[in-house]
């Protein structure tokens, strides 16, 4: 799987990959963009927009299937403690998350394309990149 990560700027500027069919005319200043192959959705706070009509109304509602909804993931939290559930935001989808967060910080600095491989949970083809997945811990701090 291919996942293009990147800010309101670089995913709108001169230099975007993005086909200028995707979201013409007003754009928002964020959001989360989509692309497949049969076309787009953009969903924003309240927003949801889309290549065509068909795709927004799906978008809307997909199905019978759906995510829990929580307004209050501290709450969620406490509560699933005491149910023994699993929270919304799980240990997993955090950590997938924050992965995101931090290949794009390193892609940054670094200047490079970061890839990843999931298998082996590291970054590869860039020793730089890899070099800055750890830092020095202070003592008398170790693993």
């Amino acid at each position: 799987m291919k996942l293009n990560f990147m800010d309101t700027s670089t995913a709108h500027g001169p230099k975007s990959r993005i086909p200028k069919d995707v979201l013409p005319g007003k754009r928002q200043p964020n959001g989360t963009l989509f692309i497949g192959t049969k076309g787009w959705v953009n969903v924003s706070r309240g927003l949801v927009q889309a290549s065509s009509d068909d795709i927004r109304r799906k978008a809307k509602d997909p199905g019978p299937l759906r995510l829990t909804k929580s307004q209050d993931h501290f709450g969620n939290f406490v509560d699933s403690i005491v149910s023994r559930s699993q929270p919304i935001a799980t240990v997993d989808s955090a950590c997938r998350s924050d992965l995101i967060c931090q290949m794009s910080d390193i892609a940054i600095r670094t200047g490079e394309t970061v890839r990843w491989d999931e298998k082996k949970e590291t970054v590869v083809g860039s020793e730089k990149a890899v070099g800055m997945m750890r830092r020095p811990l202070r003592a008398p701090w170790s693993l």
